[in-house]
C-alpha cells in the first residue's frame, strides 16, 4: 500500500511514476485508512474467516510483523500400510497433534470394538 501511495505521490509531483529511481526519492509515506463503517474486531476474536478482509482493531501497535499462514487440512499417509487421511487443523492458535497410531488399523466403533 505504501509503494501504491508514493506512486501516486510521484504522479502528483508531475514526474514519472513508472521510474523506479524518481520513486525510491520520493520520501516514506504512511498510509492511514479512514472510515467508521468497519465494525471493531478484538484480537481475541479474529479467526480464520477474517483472512482477505479490512477489518480494524482497537488499540496501539506496539510491534509489528509477517504472518505465518497455518494449514487448514493436513494430509497424512501411513509409513507402514500407505493409507491416505486427509485431517481438519482446528482454527485459532492451536496445534495440529498427529496420531499415534494408524487410523486404519484401528478398530471401527460401527463394528461395537
Amino acid at each position: 500500500m505504501e509503494h501504491a501511495a508514493r506512486n501516486l505521490l510521484t504522479q502528483q509531483r508531475g514526474e514519472d511514476h513508472t521510474d523506479a529511481a524518481k520513486v525510491a526519492d520520493t520520501p516514506a509515506v504512511q498510509t492511514v485508512l479512514g472510515g467508521r463503517t468497519l465494525r471493531a474486531v478484538s484480537i481475541r476474536d479474529m479467526s480464520a474467516h477474517h483472512v482477505n478482509t479490512l477489518i480494524r482493531v482497537p488499540g496501539i501497535v506496539v510491534n509489528a510483523s509477517r504472518s505465518t499462514p497455518k494449514a487448514q487440512e493436513v494430509c497424512i499417509r501411513c509409513t507402514n500400510c500407505g493409507d491416505l487421511k486427509v485431517l481438519p487443523v482446528a482454527p485459532g492458535f492451536g496445534t495440529f497433534t498427529m496420531p499415534r497410531t494408524c487410523m486404519a488399523m484401528r478398530p471401527s466403533e460401527e463394528m461395537g470394538g
